[in-house]
């Protein structure tokens, strides 16, 4: 199968994107945190990035935010986690963003509630080909006999697991 994660997102919407007539994408490689370049480009009039809460401090979201306010510039920012004790980042999402995009219905309410401000929209993580391979079973990998929640990528709240568990 493929990767599922935030490469594929990111490929994904470039593919998706690319099919638009019109649009000029500029890609900046991995750990690149210097959007200025992007910013100050004439014809440049939307400057989209992917949150994570360790990548960016909320002094830095603050200022590249505020950076591409400036500049006359639209921004949006993919949240790929909405966390309520990340207050700092929330609020300044809340106060400088003019677009958030997550992954599900549960998110998008959740921004709602943390920041009711800005403009949220659900655009899914796509996981494409992702196959299981046959016959692979509890004894083969050992593990007991016992309930099993398993989940792609990090364990979040919002990928509803404390409700899988209250189920069980």
């Amino acid at each position: 199968g493929k990767q599922c994660g935030i490469a594929e997102y990111t490929n994904s919407l470039l593919v998706e994107l690319g099919k638009l007539e019109g649009i000029e994408i500029t890609v900046l490689g991995e750990g690149v945190f210097d959007y200025s370049h992007c910013i100050y480009k004439e014809n440049l009039n939307l400057v989209h990035f992917q949150l994570e809460y360790q990548f960016y401090s909320p002094k830095r979201l603050e200022i590249l935010l505020k950076g591409i306010k400036r500049f006359g510039k639209k921004s949006v920012v993919t949240m790929h986690t909405v966390h309520p004790n990340a207050k700092d980042h929330n609020w300044v999402i809340n106060e400088l963003g003019d677009l958030v995009l997550v992954h599900s219905n549960r998110q998008k309410e959740e921004v709602k509630r943390l920041m009711g401000k800005v403009k949220v929209e659900i655009v899914p993580m796509w996981c494409p080909n992702v196959t299981v391979r046959e016959g692979i079973n509890r004894e083969m990998l050992g593990l007991p006999e016992v309930p099993i929640i398993a989940t792609f990528g990090m364990v979040y709240f919002h990928k509803g697991i404390k409700e899988l568990v209250l189920l069980a």
